[in-house]
């Protein structure tokens, strides 16, 4: 059996994520084979209650902007030059997709791995410029063959595929610079105070009824 190579990137959302992997033979293209698909979790929190959990969407999910990736920026997992940007116009509907190509931007690094990023929308970059690790490049979307808004992220040299390994130690500095809180829940220290402050009073009014 071959031995695959990982390739370490730097995460691709400011925000708490999970993973969809594209097992050795569950997809042959380059930049397809050993990709992860990505999505951004937060923490739903009950209006009424201080209990929940994460979840990769409110409400019923039917609604692309339901979906915490939807517009969610999404950062430069390598530092390099991009060698291609493509943009396809049509917006998906969540749990239908179209047979295209999905929106997306390609960087190679220094060393020559080609580093894909799909289903995008809005992309920041063109093809020819230069870019750091961590800049935002562009926005979650839901295009191509997608049924729910996600960001593909997948690694090749030549004609050899390569696993997705996120960098650890770059995620907790990145949690250091968003805040824990933003990180697993998207509010800032502000709202979550306050949202916890109407939840805190609607629970006492619910104990005294």
């Amino acid at each position: 059996m071959k031995n695959y190579e990982t390739v370490r990137v730097h995460p691709i959302f400011k925000r708490a994520m999970s993973y969809a992997e594209h097992f050795a033979g569950n997809l042959k293209n380059l930049g397809d084979s050993l990709g992860r698909d990505c999505f951004v979790e937060a923490l739903d929190i009950s209006a009424t209650s201080r209990k929940g959990f994460s979840k990769r969407y409110k409400n019923d999910g039917m609604k692309n902007e339901d979906w915490f990736t939807f517009g969610a920026e999404v950062l430069a997992p390598v530092s390099g030059k991009v060698t291609s940007v493509y943009v396809n116009p049509i917006t998906n509907t969540p749990g239908s997709y179209e047979q295209s190509k999905p929106s997306s931007i390609t960087i190679c690094r220094e060393d020559g791995k080609n580093i894909l990023l799909a289903h995008i929308q809005d992309p920041l970059l063109k093809e020819g410029e230069k870019v750091k690790e961590g800049q935002v490049i562009a926005y979650g979307g839901n295009n191509g063959p997608s049924r729910l808004p996600h960001v593909h992220i997948g690694a090749w040299k030549g004609e050899d595929c390569f696993q997705i390994e996120f960098d650890l130690y770059k995620m907790g500095e990145l949690v250091k610079e968003v805040g824990e809180v933003f990180y697993v829940t998207g509010f800032t220290e502000q709202e979550y105070k306050e949202f916890m402050m109407k939840a805190s009073n609607k629970d006492n009014v619910k104990e005294k009824s």
